[in-house]
């Protein structure tokens, strides 16, 4: 141990040296153990700061609980940071003994290719070329503080081949999350697509001089699904295979692996090793396996597991669809925006209820109304309206030979009631017989979102007992 302390402060007096040089400083003391002296105001520009990496030195067949024949020694780094608003995150990379050594000299690259001038991250990558020519276990504390000091410092966390070493890229702590996704680039088989098939079935040639076998994705797995960006920077993507009961997950040769679906297309995926292919595979059959846990004790008998804290909610029936409504209209303090097909002015949103009250021409009802009692679209839009809360409402003009869905006449009736609800029939000139707009939207405050489904209007009351006829109010 003495010897590798050694070694260490040598290392970092040699770094001391040469920078105070090019800084023109003889100084050697204002290295002070530590790589980087980042300022308070650099990490908080920093969307996530590491605070410590804690490497071990393991075997492949401990990482994948399983005997294999290649049992190499690999490096295992748990790394732990915080985000810009202090949720803590940790997790786990791997790397063999070539990839640490590789990464020094890809990162001295890169801030030549892109004329970076960091003297201490050149001088350390520089000198530590050599030193990792050894047996690093002894140092690989040390060298862990390094990977750590370069990503806090200035540059260091815009180096591309820093963060895909640590398997961060632009999704890593998105929304303040507590669990990151595991991560890393491999191969995508490209999927099929009707040129490309075209092609390969009738000019063979030129399937590959027009398309790549595999592309390079950044993949990222979480909890439920798999999915791909085009890089680490970029939200750029395509698909995201969501993990069910029927999913097989089957390694192939000793890099292959391949997501497969019973009724649709999978994807098949290429690491750079068999071990890391291993770990992948591992990884994933152990989210499956905990969502087939789920499904076996999920009420509902569905195909995939029960979503918690995912601020949706589900509505079969009017009945429930109407009720929420009606209760969240209620609460609504700013904006309410509605879109529809077709929207009935009349229509009572809580049953059953008694439309014979509401048969009054002095409109003497309204006087009563209030939030405890209102049920219908029409005297719920006056009460809002009436304490200052706007409402919209675009509606599709309909084709007035083909459809009897009048609204003319919901415009004409909404319009009256209160100067703050806004009506728009769309499109003024219908030209085409064959469209309609179609969307059933709330959205209300801006916050809270209804959406697809259901037409505020006659006909689309249901309750889960399926009546013939509607109840009568007695």
């Amino acid at each position: 141990m003495k010897e590798s302390f050694t070694t260490n402060n040598n290392v970092l007096n040699e770094i001391n040296t040469e920078s105070d040089i090019d800084a023109g400083n003889t100084s050697n003391n204002r290295y002070d153990n530590k790589l980087f002296q980042n300022d308070s105001q650099q990490k908080q520009n920093n969307e996530f700061i590491i605070t410590s990496i804690t490497p071990t030195k393991t075997t492949i067949n401990n990482i994948l609980d399983i005997s294999t024949n290649y049992n190499d020694d690999i490096f295992m780094f748990e790394i732990k940071g915080k985000t810009k608003l202090n949720s803590e995150i940790n997790w786990k990379i791997y790397k063999s003994h070539q990839e640490i050594k590789d990464l020094f000299e890809n990162i001295r690259m890169e801030l030549n290719k892109k004329n970076i001038s960091n003297t201490y991250i050149l001088n350390t990558c520089k000198l530590i070329k050599g030193y990792l020519n050894e047996e690093i276990t002894d140092n690989i504390k040390t060298i862990s503080e390094y990977i750590m000091n370069f990503y806090n410092s200035e540059d260091g966390n815009k180096l591309e081949i820093l963060n895909e070493a640590l398997s961060i890229s632009v999704i890593s702590f998105v929304n303040n999350c507590e669990i990151k996704p595991l991560e890393g680039y491999a191969l995508k088989k490209a999927e099929p697509r009707f040129l490309r098939s075209m092609l390969k079935t009738i000019f063979f040639p030129l399937e590959y001089l027009f398309f790549k076998e595999w592309n390079k994705r950044w993949l990222v797995l979480k909890d439920e699904m798999i999915c791909y960006l085009n890089s680490p920077k970029t939200l750029a993507g395509k698909n995201a295979y969501w993990f069910d009961n029927e999913i097989k997950i089957i390694g192939k040769g000793d890099k292959d692996l391949e997501i497969r679906y019973e009724y649709k297309n999978g994807i098949t995926l290429k690491f750079n090793s068999r071990f890391e292919r291993d770990l992948w595979k591992k990884e994933i059959e152990k989210r499956i396996e905990k969502i087939n846990e789920d499904i076996k004790n999920n009420i509902y008998s569905s195909y995939t597991s029960m979503k918690t804290n995912c601020g949706a909610k589900w509505f079969i029936d009017g009945e429930n669809y109407f009720e929420y409504l009606l209760e969240q209209l209620k609460n609504a303090k700013e904006s309410v925006f509605i879109t529809d097909w077709f929207l009935s002015p009349e229509l009572a949103l809580k049953r059953p209820i008694n439309y014979k009250e509401f048969i009054d021409k002095n409109n003497e009802f309204r006087k009563k109304l209030n939030f405890s009692n209102v049920s219908r679209l029409m005297d719920i839009f006056y009460l809002l309206a009436k304490k200052g809360v706007k409402i919209y409402i675009l509606l599709y003009s309909e084709q007035t030979l083909a459809l009897s869905i009048n609204s003319f006449y919901t415009e004409l009736t909404l319009k009256p009631l209160h100067e703050n609800i806004f009506v728009t029939r769309y499109p003024k000139y219908n030209i085409s017989h064959l469209w309609s707009h179609n969307e059933k939207l709330v959205i209300i405050d801006q916050k809270i979102a209804f959406v697809g489904g259901i037409d505020l209007c006659w006909g689309r009351y249901d309750s889960n007992k399926h009546p013939i006829v509607e109840e009568e109010n007695e």
